[in-house]
């Protein structure tokens, strides 16, 4: 569970605004700077998450969202 970027918390505080959680299973395909496999890409998206929390509540609900998107099961193609 790395820690969030430091600029997270101040925007989230700053704009007021709920956060979306969103997972992007990108990398599958990308290497360093070149596509190496072709597929799809898939975006998950979840529950928004209010706005006005204090910083420790903020982001242990936005890991906890990136890990259940991460165990979502994958829509099949």
């Amino acid at each position: 569970m790395p820690p969030l970027q430091a600029g997270f918390a101040g925007l989230y505080k700053v704009l007021g605004m709920p956060v979306v959680p969103v997972a992007v299973d990108s990398g599958r395909f990308w290497g360093r700077n070149l596509p190496h496999g072709s597929g799809t890409v898939h975006f998950l998206v979840g529950e928004a998450i209010p706005a006005g929390l204090k910083r420790d509540e903020i982001e242990a609900r936005v890991h906890a969202a990136i890990n259940a998107l991460e165990l979502a099961p994958q829509p099949s193609a």
